[in-house]
C-alpha cells in the first residue's frame, strides 16, 4: 500500500510510513476543515491510499485502507483502525485484498467461525523487493502475521496488489497479481490460501504502462444478472483505470471477440475510416512521400506502442537523424465536424506533426508527445466543412525524438482528442485509480459495487486532502465497440439528500444565476438535463459553473458541435501546490437521444460527473474556497433550453470524528 507511486521504486512511499508522519499532525485536521468531504470515506488523518478491500459480511460492511471501517448502509462509516499487526520490521503492507474464508479450507478458524484473511503486497523497505504474505483474523477486526509468510515468492522486484477471489466455478481461490513492469498480470490459484501455483498471465495490451491494482468482478449484461461477463480491471498510472471484457475459467482469462476486435482493430469507433494504413507500400494508398524517413511503405513498427492493426505511417525506420520528409494523402472533402487520428513521437510543433492542409494553407496542426505510445488526438473541422483537403505527415526534425507515428485517421461528429491511448477507459477525469470491487459474502447485494483513490501520482504528496471516491453500482452495457462499464452512484446515497429544489423549463443565453438553489456550503447532488437539437451544427457550449466566487469557479460542459464533454479546474480554487493540477479534461461523449443529462455530486473537495446513463464519468479534486458557493448555468453561441434541474443538499455521512 503506497501513497505516491513512483516509477522508480526508490522514490514510492508506503502508506504506513505516511501514517506514521501523518499521524503527528492528525490534531491539526478534523472534519470541520475546510476541505474535509461530507460524504467520502476519508480519514483521521487526512489522506487515503488506494482501497485494499471492500466487503460485505453478516450485514456489515468494512472498508480497507489499510485503516479500517465499517458500515451498515455503505455510505455511514465507523473508523475501526489499523488491523495489521506483527507484522516483521523491515517489511510494509502494502495494496491488497481481503476475504472471508467460508469454508475454513485454509484451517485458521472453524465453519462456525471462519477466518478472514488480509493478502497484501510485503514491501521489503530493506531490498525493496516485493512478495505476497497473508495476515489471519478470526474477530474480522485485528490481523496476525502468518508464520509461513510470504505465501507467494515474487520473481521480480515489482510483484504486488494481489486481488484474491474464491471462483465457484472451478471450486479454488484465485488471486490476481501485478507485474508492473511488464504491464501484464498473472493468476495463482490455491485450495487454502496458503499454497499458490501460477495458471496464467495476461497482457501486455491496451495501454502499456505500469500496471497496477487489477481486480477480477463478474458483472451483469444491460441489467440482466444471469447474462454476465467478467473484467478484468487494472491501474494504470498517474491516475487511471482501464479494463478488459471476456471469460474467466479460474485459471486464465480471454478476451471477448468484440472487446479483441475494438482494441486490436478499432471495430466499432464512431465515424468513418480514412485511413488505417494496412497496406505494404505507399503506391496502394494512394499517400505519396517525399524524402526517406517514412519509407517505401507502412511499417509494423519496432518502436511504436499501441496502434492498431499490423501496420502505421511510421518514420522512425530510418532513425531520429533523417530529415525534410513529408507523407502526403489523397485529397478528400470534409463531411464531418471531427477528424481523429492516433499519435505519437516528437514534441516539434512544425517538425514532427500532422498537418491538415485546405487551399494550400495548415489549417490545423498537432504534434508528438515524446513517447512512442500512439495516443487519441484530434481536430474540430466544423467551420471547415466542404472544404477540399488533404493530410501532410511532417518529419524535419534531427536529434532525440526526430520521428512521428500517425494511425487510423477517421471522420467522426464525436472528438476523441482526450490524448490517451487506446483503451477501454472506466473516467475521463484526472483522479479515479486503484478501484476495488465488493466482495458480497452474504450474497445479498442487487449489483456489483467499487469505489477508488481519488488522486493521482502527480499531485498525491501535496494535495491538502485525498480520499475515496463514492461507491458505484457496476454493470456492462452493450455498445458497437463491445460490452462497455457503466456506473451509477449507489441508491443509499439518497438518504443523505435534504429538500430538493426543481427548476422547470428555462432558456440560457450567456450566464444564468441559480438562484433558486444556493447552497450554504459545497456538498450537494444535481440533475440537470438540457435539450440538445438533434443537429449539432450549432456551436452551443453549454452547462454549469460549479463553486462558483469572485474570480474562481469549477466548470462542468459540453461542446455540442464535436460531443465532448469537459472538465475545466483551471480556476477552481487553490491549484497552487502542483503545476499538474490546473487544467481541463476532455471526454468523449456521444449524446444521440437528443438530450444531455448532467449527473453531478460536489463534496467539497471533490466532483464526480456522470453521463449518458453513467458510461461517461469524470472524478476531480478541487479546493474552492468555502464561501464560494454559486452556481451558475452558461450557454455559449446561442441558447439552449434547460429541461429541468433538480438538486439537493447532502448532509454528513461522518459518524465518529
Amino acid at each position: 500500500m503506497h501513497v505516491n507511486r513512483r516509477m522508480n521504486s526508490l522514490n514510492r512511499i508506503p502508506i504506513v510510513t505516511a501514517l506514521i508522519l501523518l499521524v503527528s499532525v492528525t490534531a491539526a485536521f478534523s472534519y470541520d476543515q475546510q476541505w474535509r468531504p461530507r460524504y467520502h470515506y476519508s480519514r483521521e488523518c487526512c489522506r487515503v491510499g488506494d482501497p485494499s478491500a471492500l466487503i460485505r459480511y453478516r450485514d456489515t460492511y468494512r472498508l480497507f485502507a489499510w485503516d479500517t471501517a465499517q458500515s451498515s448502509d455503505l455510505v455511514h462509516w465507523d473508523f475501526i483502525g489499523w488491523p495489521l499487526h506483527g507484522l516483521p520490521p523491515d517489511i510494509s503492507a502494502w495494496t491488497g485484498s481481503v476475504t472471508v474464508d467460508l469454508d475454513n479450507s485454509s484451517g485458521f478458524g472453524t465453519p462456525e467461525n471462519p477466518p478472514m484473511i488480509a493478502m497484501y503486497t510485503a514491501h521489503n523497505d530493506v531490498t525493496l523487493e516485493e512478495d505476497i504474505a497473508i495476515s489471519v483474523s478470526t474477530n474480522f477486526t485485528d490481523f496476525e502475521d502468518y508464520a509461513n509468510n510470504p505465501v507467494i515468492n515474487g520473481d521480480v522486484s515489482d510483484f504486488r496488489d494481489p486481488d484474491v477471489i474464491w471462483h465457484e466455478a472451478s471450486g479454488k481461490w484465485v488471486c490476481t497479481i501485478a507485474r508492473p513492469a511488464e504491464s501484464k498480470v498473472a493468476f495463482y490459484s490455491s485450495t487454502d490460501l496458503k499454497t499458490w501455483t501460477q495458471t496464467g498471465q495476461f497482457g501486455p495490451l491496451g495501454a502499456i504502462g505500469y500496471w497496477e491494482v487489477p481486480g477480477l468482478v463478474e458483472l451483469p449484461i444491460d441489467g440482466n444478472p444471469d447474462n454476465t461477463k467478467w473484467i478484468l480491471h487494472i491501474g494504470r498510472g498517474p491516475s487511471q483505470v482501464q479494463y478488459f471484457v471476456g471469460n474467466f475459467d479460474g485459471s486464465s482469462f480471454t478476451l471477448d471477440p468484440a472487446n479483441e476486435a475494438y482494441l486490436s482493430k478499432g471495430t466499432g469507433l464512431h465515424g468513418t475510416l480514412f485511413e488505417d494504413f494496412e497496406a505494404t507500400n505507399w503506391a496502394d494508398l494512394g499517400w505519396t512521400t517525399s524524402g526517406s524517413a517514412f519509407g517505401s511503405g507502412p511499417a509494423s513498427s519496432v518502436n511504436a506502442v499501441g496502434y492498431l492493426g499490423d501496420r502505421l505511417a511510421d518514420s522512425s525506420v530510418s532513425g531520429d537523424l533523417v530529415t525534410g520528409s513529408t507523407l502526403t494523402s489523397p485529397p478528400f472533402t470534409i463531411t464531418h465536424n471531427c477528424i481523429n487520428f492516433l499519435l505519437s513521437g516528437g514534441r516539434h510543433p512544425d517538425s514532427t506533426c500532422i498537418n491538415l492542409i485546405v487551399g494550400g494553407e495548415v489549417v490545423r496542426s498537432y504534434t508528438g508527445f515524446d513517447t512512442d505510445q500512439v495516443r487519441w488526438s484530434g481536430w474540430n473541422v466544423t467551420a471547415l466543412k466542404g472544404s477540399e483537403a488533404h493530410i501532410e505527415i511532417v518529419d524535419d526534425h534531427a536529434g532525440p525524438w526526430g520521428r512521428i507515428y500517425v494511425d487510423q485517421i477517421m471522420f467522426s461528429d464525436v472528438l476523441r482528442n482526450f490524448t490517451r491511448e487506446h483503451a477501454n477507459w472506466t473516467e475521463y477525469g484526472w483522479d479515479f485509480y486503484a478501484a476495488r470491487a465488493m466482495r458480497d459474502f452474504d450474497d445479498a447485494e442487487q449489483c456489483p459495487v467499487w469505489l477508488a483513490w481519488l488522486c493521482n501520482w502527480d499531485y498525491a504528496d501535496d494535495v491538502p486532502v485525498s480520499y475515496l471516491s463514492i461507491p458505484r453500482n457496476l454493470q456492462l452495457v452493450s455498445s458497437p465497440a463491445g460490452y462497455q462499464i457503466a456506473q451509477q452512484p449507489i441508491p443509499r446515497l439518497k438518504q443523505l439528500r435534504g429538500s430538493p429544489v426543481t427548476m422547470g423549463p428555462t432558456r440560457v443565453e450567456g450566464l444564468l444565476d441559480l438562484t433558486s438553489f444556493e447552497p450554504t456550503e459545497n456538498a450537494y447532488e444535481i440533475e440537470a438535463v438540457f435539450n440538445l437539437p438533434r443537429s449539432n451544427e450549432n456551436a452551443q457550449n453549454f452547462g454549469l459553473n460549479l463553486c462558483v466566487g469572485p474570480t474562481n469557479k469549477v466548470v462542468v460542459g459540453l461542446e455540442a458541435q464535436t460531443s465532448t464533454l469537459y472538465l475545466d479546474r483551471t480556476l477552481s480554487g487553490d491549484v497552487s501546490f502542483s503545476p499538474a493540477f490546473p487544467g481541463s479534461v476532455t471526454a468523449p461523449c456521444p449524446v444521440p437521444d437528443g438530450e444531455v443529462r448532467f449527473h453531478i455530486f460536489v463534496d467539497r473537495s471533490c466532483i464526480e460527473i456522470f453521463m449518458n446513463d453513467g458510461t461517461v464519468v469524470q472524478s476531480a479534486l478541487i479546493y474552492p474556497d468555502a464561501a464560494n458557493t454559486g452556481i451558475q448555468l452558461f450557454s455559449l453561441n446561442g441558447a439552449v433550453t434547460l429541461r429541468k434541474l433538480t438538486a439537493w443538499p447532502l448532509s454528513s455521512a461522518v459518524t465518529t470524528p
